[in-house]
């Protein structure tokens, strides 16, 4: 299975991440204004993704392959991602 780099970018600009282009690029995602410390990268150049590389994209953003794959197809929306994220104790909500 392989996925199209740009397919995967505008899955992630679509639901709070943000890119940081370094040597690498980097998007992190941010929550109420925040940047937190999920991120995922992509090299420069790169124009799909595959196998394994599929895999540890959805570790970095802390969802199963059946989730990211949900995610980049827009079946999985901002708010039911942030959801899995703070239920998972993998970011926090600031508490005014």
């Amino acid at each position: 299975m392989t996925k199209k780099v740009r397919e995967i970018e505008a899955a992630l600009s679509k639901k709070g991440f943000r890119q940081d282009a370094t040597h690498h690029l980097y998007w992190h995602f941010f929550l109420d204004g925040k940047k937190t410390t999920v991120n995922t990268f992509f090299s420069h150049g790169a124009t799909e993704i595959y196998g394994g590389r599929i895999n540890q994209q959805a570790r970095q953003l802390n969802l199963s392959k059946k989730q990211f794959l949900e995610f980049i197809e827009c079946r999985l929306d901002e708010a039911a991602y942030q959801k899995i994220l703070l239920d998972g104790g993998h970011i926090e909500r600031d508490q005014p």
